[in-house]
């Protein structure tokens, strides 16, 4: 399943990383805010999706969009979203620059990503998150995230979503 579409919430757009937004963003800062027409917030750091040799696409589609603050047309941050074995579900992740935090843009991107999933089959979503990040744990709970118990990964907890949450 792809996201290749935009996604708006009630202040956000969510710009799917294309191979066109790739190009963009190797050419530079100026072609990417051309691309998405948005500045790049000073904030934001995204190696998460153009960095070190981080491939965004699987099959030529999509796995990461990215958040755009519509009023101010900033890019704020990402959603990222990989498909699991057995292709039943998806894991999710999150970023949003530290300038624009604890204003629940991370909750409103996850959950438009989340509905779309939902809405095209996945049966269930997960989530890792550091035992530490309290306020990425509130996030996940507010989506709907249930911790799975039995799977730790260092200080790291996998939280589980299923659909219909």
């Amino acid at each position: 399943m792809s996201l290749s579409h935009v996604l708006y919430t009630k202040r956000l757009r969510l710009e799917p990383v294309t191979s066109e937004v790739i190009i963009a963003a190797n050419r530079g800062r100026a072609a990417l805010e051309a691309s998405i027409d948005a500045q790049v917030d000073d904030g934001w750091r995204g190696e998460h999706v153009f960095g070190a040799g981080r491939s965004t696409t699987v099959d030529s589609k999509p796995r990461h969009m990215l958040v755009i603050h519509e009023v101010a047309r900033s890019l704020i941050g990402e959603v990222r979203f990989e498909p699991l074995r057995g292709g039943e579900g998806y894991e999710i992740g999150y970023a949003i620059a530290s300038g624009w935090r604890r204003q629940g843009f991370a909750t409103e991107a996850a959950a438009a990503v989340i509905k779309r999933l939902e809405d095209h089959g996945a049966i269930q979503i997960i989530a890792g998150c550091a035992m530490t990040n309290k306020a990425s744990i509130r996030t996940l709970r507010r989506l709907g995230f249930d911790l799975d118990g039995s799977s730790a990964r260092g200080n790291a907890f996998w939280w589980v979503r299923r659909p219909g949450v």
